[in-house]
């Protein structure tokens, strides 16, 4: 009796141990595959990888470039800033030269008067010498 429990024990045990044997290769197999898709997969991303790397040294390329183009606007805006203080000298300078050449006009309304006068009138030796010095006032105050 006993050995033909032994028999069916082994029996037994032989077609577990086959259950976990096919098992096992079914797992190997798949494994294998799993490790052929694996390096499949590592391929593909060391592709990207360095694809990757070439846009990111293309965007460090850009922002160096958008740096050195910041750089020159702000240098553009400076010299643009220094010509407006220029141009605003100018026009302050104008407006002083339109201020002297109007009061030149002016005062040579009142000479061309005088001496329209002159001309028409007799006049004394006294008020030659102080239309001759008023004539040297003016002269002086438009060199000036």
């Amino acid at each position: 009796m006993t050995k033909k429990k032994t028999k069916k024990v082994t029996t037994n045990n032989n077609q577990t141990r086959d259950g976990y044997t096919v098992v096992l290769e079914d797992i190997r197999s798949q494994f294998k595959v799993f490790g052929e898709v694996l390096g499949d997969v590592k391929e593909i991303v060391s592709g990207h990888t360095i694809r990757l790397d070439n846009v990111e040294n293309r965007l460090d390329n850009v922002e160096n470039d958008m740096g050195i183009v910041k750089n020159k606007l702000d240098n553009v805006e400076n010299d643009m800033g220094i010509v407006k203080n220029k141009l605003e000298n100018v026009e302050n300078d104008m407006g002083i030269v339109k201020n002297k050449l109007e009061n030149v006009e002016n005062d040579m309304g009142i000479v061309k008067k005088e001496l329209s006068i002159v001309r028409h009138n007799q006049i004394t030796r006294d008020e030659f010498k102080l239309l001759e010095t008023r004539v040297d006032r003016l002269e002086r105050i438009t060199k000036k």
